[in-house]
């Protein structure tokens, strides 16, 4: 069959039952939305690099207690200070764990999930917080305030 006589017979077949051309239609473009949708949040989350000057720099630091099955403990607030002294071997040093909160700002508390934080993180990273100001330390080690 003639490539111009299957696009005359398909568009005739078309015309006769409009419902079934609309539905084809809205299924075409819902799945083409969906594709784009996807494909772009895989490119924002995973293949995008993240900003982060120097991203080769920060190391990560655990440590680990030999003969049991304590591995990859996080350091004490104590040892991270420690090391943010130890200017012969890191520029600074910042510490962060995962932690659930009560968030409290409603007459119903929630649980959050969130990242507690100590000394200059946003230092270490070179990177400005996404939202909210800087905590600045009064002195090293000792308290914080917010940056205006």
């Amino acid at each position: 069959m003639d490539p111009r006589e299957l696009l005359r017979a398909t568009a005739r077949s078309l015309r006769r039952s409009p419902m079934l051309t609309a539905a084809a239609i809205v299924t075409v473009g819902l799945a083409v939305a969906v594709n784009t949708v996807t494909l772009s949040a895989v490119e924002g989350v995973v293949l995008r690099s993240l900003h982060v000057p120097n991203a080769s720099e920060p190391v990560a630091i655990e440590t680990g207690v030999a003969g049991t099955s304590l591995e990859h403990v996080g350091l004490s607030t104590g040892e991270v200070y420690d090391l943010d002294r130890r200017t012969d071997l890191f520029r600074s040093a910042a510490g962060y764990r995962a932690v659930a909160m009560n968030l409290t700002a409603t007459a119903t508390p929630q649980r959050v999930s969130a990242i507690a934080t100590i000394g200059p993180i946003f230092d270490v990273l070179e990177v400005r917080p996404y939202a909210g100001r800087f905590r600045v330390a009064l002195h090293r080690g000792r308290g914080c305030s917010m940056e205006p």
